[in-house]
This record gives C-alpha cells, sequence and structure tokens, in this order.
C-alpha cells in the first residue's frame, strides 16, 4: 500500500482486500519504539491510549488517502475469518457490515443465491 500511496495513482475502482483484518489498524510496518522519534513525542511513556489514538490517526489518513484515489467504487474483500481461523475484527467491519451487495443481475455468469 506504502508503494500505490506514493506513486500517487488514482483508479476508477479498487479492492481492498482482507475489510475485517485488524492490521488496517495496526498496519504492518511499523518499528518497535517508533513513537519516540515522532516530533510529537512530549518525553513521558506512552501509554496505551496514546498508541490507540496514533494507530486511529493513521487509518483515517491512509482511508481518506485512499478514497481520494478511487472514482467510481471501492470493493471490500471480506472473510469471517483470518487465517489462523480466528474471526476477524478490524476497524473496517463496520463498512463491511453496512455494504451494498454489489449487482449481480447484469452478469449472466454470476448466479444470485
Amino acid at each position: 500500500m506504502f508503494q500505490y500511496r506514493l506513486q500517487r495513482l488514482r483508479h476508477r475502482w479498487h479492492f481492498w482486500l482482507d475489510a475485517g483484518s485488524s492490521r488496517w489498524l495496526t498496519g504492518t510496518d511499523n518499528l518497535f519504539g517508533f513513537p519516540i522519534f515522532l516530533a510529537s513525542y512530549a518525553g513521558r511513556p506512552w501509554r496505551t491510549e496514546d498508541i490507540e489514538a496514533l494507530h486511529s490517526d493513521r487509518l483515517e489518513r491512509i482511508l481518506r488517502d485512499l478514497l481520494g484515489r478511487v472514482t467510481e467504487r471501492v470493493i471490500l474483500c471480506h472473510s469471517d475469518l483470518a487465517v489462523s481461523g480466528q474471526e476477524q475484527t478490524g476497524p473496517l467491519l463496520t463498512l463491511v457490515n453496512t455494504h451494498t451487495p454489489a449487482e449481480t443481475a447484469s452478469d449472466p455468469a454470476i448466479k444470485p443465491e
């Protein structure tokens, strides 16, 4: 995702994979102890609330950036279970649960259940 955002590309459609994953909130590219190198670091120990706010702000920036790069449609790809077999509990589940199903009547190869 970082490379895509860095190139500042725009597309008609986006496919957001694993929309139920908690990694949307925490990411995978954070180094241990990274908050102490931020300009906003106040020199005091980080509390759980501080880290949660940092992750929430990061997710909001990413979502705004990605939504600004799509012109027609975002397709959320989701599985109820993670690869570990555990139920997905990620921050985008609200979007997944309030989605509008894709139109299938126009494609004869797709038969609605």
